[in-house]
C-alpha cells in the first residue's frame, strides 16, 4: 500500500488554509468557542523517529513537512510561558496488546526510533511517555 503524501513543503500552507476552511464551516452554531492564548498548550504527538524515517515501515510521508512549523510553535510557546508537551509512545511484549499486531515492530523504549526526532528540541518541554495507547475524549 503507497502511503498519501499529502502535505509538502511546497502543499503545506494551501492544505492548512483549506483545512482551517473546513474547520471554519464546521464550527456555525459554536461561535461561542473562542481560542485563550493565556489558557493554551502546545500538545505535539507522534514526532517519533518511528514514524520520520523513511525506512521505517511506519513512516509517516507528509510528518517531515510540518517538522519546521512544530519547531516555530514551540519557540513561541516558550516565550508565552506557555506549556508545551511532547508525546513518546513506547511499548513492550507485555503491554503493547494490539499494537504488536497494528505494528509489524513494538516501539521499544531502548531502541533510537523511539525517541522524538532529533530536529525537534524538547528541552523545557513536558516528555510524557506512554506504554499504552493514550484514549483522548474531546467533548462536544
Amino acid at each position: 500500500m503507497q502511503k498519501e503524501l499529502y502535505f509538502t513543503p511546497g502543499s503545506l500552507r494551501s492544505k492548512s488554509q483549506a483545512l482551517l476552511a473546513d474547520v471554519e464551516r464546521l464550527r456555525c452554531g459554536h461561535d461561542k468557542i473562542r481560542f485563550r492564548s493565556g489558557n493554551a498548550a502546545l500538545l505535539v504527538l507522534d514526532m517519533q523517529e518511528y514514524f520520520l524515517q523513511p525506512d521505517s515501515h511506519a513512516f509517516v510521508p507528509p510528518a517531515p513537512a510540518i517538522v519546521e512549523g512544530i519547531s516555530r510553535l514551540r519557540t513561541a510557546f516558550l516565550a508565552a510561558s506557555r506549556p508545551v508537551v511532547f508525546t513518546r509512545h513506547v511499548n513492550t511484549a507485555e503491554d503493547a496488546g494490539m499494537m504488536s499486531i497494528w505494528w509489524r515492530e513494538l516501539i521499544s523504549p531502548h531502541t533510537a526510533r523511539s525517541h522524538i526526532v532529533g530536529t525537534l528540541e524538547t528541552s523545557n518541554c513536558i516528555l510524557i511517555t506512554a506504554r499504552k495507547a493514550l484514549r483522548v475524549w474531546l467533548g462536544p
